[in-house]
């Protein structure tokens, strides 16, 4: 991910598609895992109080006693899976309506590559985010300040994942490139 033109190189290889498909998957689900460990620490450091009435809004429990410690994680590992299999026929399709013929396998690629570019920028944030957050919490802030703080954690990796849209973005205009002028449409 650090060398996106490398990367460009690897996407475009069909035979390498198998090998890059599941680190890029296992750098997406590390850092979803790294990112919702911290925000089950942060949540289970929080006061009871911490969310004002007048945002009708509940933080999720995040209890290691009765396990629902364990929603986070499985929440968001799982949800990024599951989204991206959702979307996987939309970005097929209209790949095939843009002109620009790619395997199931490139698309599930270059999906998992927007996957993977959302959790090391969350992996990114994540520090600062944490200073934030442990600042309120370390000096007793009222709960009109931390439950914002901490309901935007919770957010954040659909803020994030404008990041991981871009590469998407990058990576479907890249094969596009890539095409002869014959099997693209001039639209694209």
């Amino acid at each position: 991910l650090k060398d996106p033109a490398r990367l460009d190189e690897l996407a475009g290889d069909p035979a390498r598609q198998r090998e890059l498909f599941p680190r890029l998957l296992l750098i997406a689900q590390a850092g979803y895992l790294a990112y919702s460990g911290i925000m089950l620490l942060l949540l289970n450091l929080a006061p009871d109080a911490a969310l004002p009435a007048s945002l009708h809004m509940a933080v999720p429990p995040a209890s290691w006693a009765d396990g629902s410690a364990l929603g986070l994680p499985v929440g968001y590992g799982l949800g990024i899976v599951l989204a991206s299999c959702i979307c996987l026929p939309s970005f097929y399709f209209y790949s095939l309506l843009a002109g620009v013929r790619m395997s199931w396998l490139q698309i599930a690629s270059i999906v998992v590559r927007g996957s993977a570019a959302n959790g090391v920028m969350l992996l990114g944030i994540l520090p600062i985010y944490v200073a934030i957050a442990l600042g309120l919490l370390v000096t007793n802030a009222p709960a009109e300040w931390l439950g914002p703080t901490l309901l935007f954690g919770l957010l954040l990796p659909f803020v994030a994942g404008l990041w991981g849209l871009r590469e998407i973005y990058r990576g479907v205009m890249h094969v596009g490139a890539t095409l002869s002028i014959d099997c693209q449409r001039e639209c694209f």
